[in-house]
């Protein structure tokens, strides 16, 4: 319950390596911020919709893991291969990588 209140926001990184020879590596992130839907997932112990809250959270601020790697191998900043072993969902961002997008609620937008 304490997390609930005082957590603000999470923001983790994988430094994963570039293909671009000005840079070594490149910081793939996710980031959490806590409004009032992720504050009822962590009171409430349903972890497994937090994700989902990150990835409808992007008006906000936040950004997934998978969403930012498809931005990274778009923009030339790190290989498809580097992207996949790194994703924590490989086949979801094999398909984002694609154009197709899984919305839960809604299913696939493309």
């Amino acid at each position: 319950m304490g997390l609930e209140f005082n957590l603000r926001s999470i923001i983790c990184q994988k430094l994963l390596p570039s293909i671009r020879q000005e840079l070594d590596r490149v910081p793939a992130l996710e980031l959490m911020i806590v409004n009032p839907i992720i504050k009822k997932f962590i009171r409430t112990g349903e972890q497994e919709k937090i994700a989902q809250a990150i990835r409808s959270g992007q008006k906000e601020g936040m950004i997934d893991f998978t969403s930012h790697l498809v931005q990274l191998v778009k923009e030339s900043y790190i290989d498809k291969a580097v992207a996949l072993g790194a994703a924590p969902n490989p086949d979801l961002l094999e398909m984002n990588l694609q154009g197709i997008v899984l919305d839960e609620g809604r299913g696939i937008i493309q």
